[in-house]
């Protein structure tokens, strides 16, 4: 209000002028996950850029940040996040300061990378004569991965060559019914990333020689 001659809405000077400016910094909201979990390479969804911020990637659970995206294999997974930090310096908070609570990092995720094959070791199968049931004891495949256990592999086999009559299998074993001739077993394994491994064995199957007939 007036009061005598100061008229309402005056301001003050000096000591009873105007307050110091005050920078204040409003982070966004923590980000999302920049992926989903699972196994295989690295890609990132980027946030939403928000003026004024940038956005860092942690790939040890928020230990370090800012790393580049690693391509190593790590059958533990790497656990990523991602946060809001300042673009640059604004009053007395320093470039690269990132908010804390609900505006800090995002939720941990977990991604295993495995850019290795599994080991496939298949079986040597010497010719064999052929026997009235026609089914056979083929030695096992061998089979292992640097991060699949062996009963999380999946194994399948097929059958080429004299028994190519037989359906396709699963599973490190492959005995059974062979015909005479010479067929190809392929296994393939394959782990819980998608990387695959084929091999091959020959099982030969030898007809019985014909009687020889001698005559007086």
């Amino acid at each position: 209000a007036a009061c005598g001659g100061t008229a309402a809405g005056s301001a003050g000077t000096g000591a009873c002028g105007q307050s110091n400016p005050v920078s204040v910094v409003v982070f966004p909201t923590a980000p999302a996950a920049p992926l989903a979990p699972g196994c295989g390479a690295i890609t990132i969804t980027p946030p939403p850029s928000v003026p004024g911020f940038n956005i860092q990637y942690s790939f040890d659970d928020g230990t370090t940040w800012d790393k580049p995206i690693p391509t190593a294999d790590n059958c533990d997974g790497y656990k990523i996040r991602a946060r809001y930090v300042t673009a640059a310096d604004c009053g007395s908070t320093i470039a690269g300061t990132a908010g804390s609570g609900a505006c800090g990092a995002s939720p941990a995720t977990t991604r295993k990378v495995d850019n290795t094959k599994p080991e496939v070791k298949c079986p040597i199968v010497d010719p064999i004569c052929v026997i009235s049931t026609n089914t056979y004891t083929i030695p096992p495949l061998i089979a292992s991965d640097n991060c699949t256990a062996p009963d999380k592999l999946t194994i399948t086999y097929t059958i080429g060559g004299a028994t190519n009559t037989r359906p396709p299998g699963t599973g490190l074993d492959a005995s059974g019914i062979f015909n005479v001739g010479v067929s190809i077993i392929t296994w393939t394994v394959v782990d819980e990333c998608g990387n695959s491994n084929t091999c091959t064995t020959q099982v030969t199957i030898n007809p019985k020689p014909a009687p020889t007939i001698y005559h007086n």
